[in-house]
C-alpha cells in the first residue's frame, strides 16, 4: 500500500522538499536514509504496511505538521496533500576558539580550545547530518563523535536527531598544531544522506592562526 501527495508552500503554492517521517518506522533506531519529496513537483511517496500512522512532514523555513492516525488500507493508494507554513525559526549553531568567535592568533606551544554549540529550535528530533571538519595546512579532518577524535578526510560528524549542545561541547584541545592557518567548521544540515545540502545547511566557522 502506498501513500503519496504533493507537498507545498502554503502561501505560495511552490512545491517544497520535505521529509516524511512515520512514527514508529523512522524512530526504531536503525539508519535509513530520510524519504523526500521531490524538488521540481514536491510529490512524495512512501510504502507502508496497512494499518494507522503518525505522520509529521519536516521542511527548512517551515513549520512542521503532524497528520495523526492516518489509514493505510489495501485497497491502493492513500492521497494526502500537504500545505507548509512559512516561518522565520532557524538551527542556532556557533563554534568558538579559546571562548571567541573572532579569528585566533596564537603562538605555538599554546594550548587551543574549539568547542561547539547548538540550539535546534522547531527542529528538535529532526535527523540531520552533523558535520565538525577542520580545514588545516596538512589537509581536511572531520571530527568522528564514535571515537572522540579527529581524522583525515570529510565526512560526516554524526547522524542523528537534534537536540541542544549546551553547555558547549569541546571538540579540540591541544597545544601542537602546526604553525599555519586554520578554519574551523561546525553545522548541520537536513537531508541526512552523507552529502552536503546547502540550501539545509546551518554552520558556523572560526579561524586560527599558529604562529613561531
Amino acid at each position: 500500500s502506498m501513500l503519496t501527495g504533493h507537498i507545498t508552500d502554503a502561501e505560495t503554492g511552490e512545491p517544497v522538499v520535505a521529509e516524511i517521517f512515520v512514527e514508529g518506522i523512522d524512530n526504531t533506531g536503525v539508519f535509513r536514509f530520510p524519504y523526500m519529496s521531490n524538488k521540481k513537483f514536491g510529490r512524495y511517496y512512501r510504502l507502508l504496511q496497512t494499518g494507522s500512522y503518525n505522520i509529521t512532514f519536516y521542511a527548512y523555513g517551515y513549520e512542521s505538521v503532524t497528520f495523526k492516525n492516518i489509514t493505510i488500507d489495501s485497497s491502493g493508494q492513500t492521497i494526502l496533500d500537504v500545505a507548509l507554513n512559512p516561518t522565520s525559526s532557524t538551527i542556532a549553531v556557533d563554534i568558538k576558539a579559546n571562548g571567541s568567535d573572532g579569528l585566533l592568533t596564537v603562538l605555538r606551544g599554546i594550548p587551543v580550545s574549539i568547542t561547539v554549540s547548538l540550539d535546534p529550535g522547531v527542529y528538535a528530533g529532526h535527523n540531520e547530518d552533523w558535520w565538525c571538519v577542520a580545514d588545516a595546512p596538512s589537509g581536511c579532518y572531520y571530527y568522528d563523535y564514535n571515537t572522540k577524535g579527529w581524522l583525515p578526510g570529510f565526512h560526516t560528524s554524526y547522524q542523528g536527531p537534534l537536540g541542544e549542545v549546551s553547555p558547549p561541547f569541546e571538540v579540540l584541545n591541544r597545544s601542537d598544531l602546526s604553525i599555519g592557518s586554520y578554519t574551523f567548521y561546525f553545522g548541520v544540515d537536513g537531508i541526512m544522506d552523507g552529502l552536503i545540502n546547502f540550501g539545509y545547511l546551518f554552520y558556523d566557522s572560526v579561524g586560527v592562526n599558529i604562529i613561531p
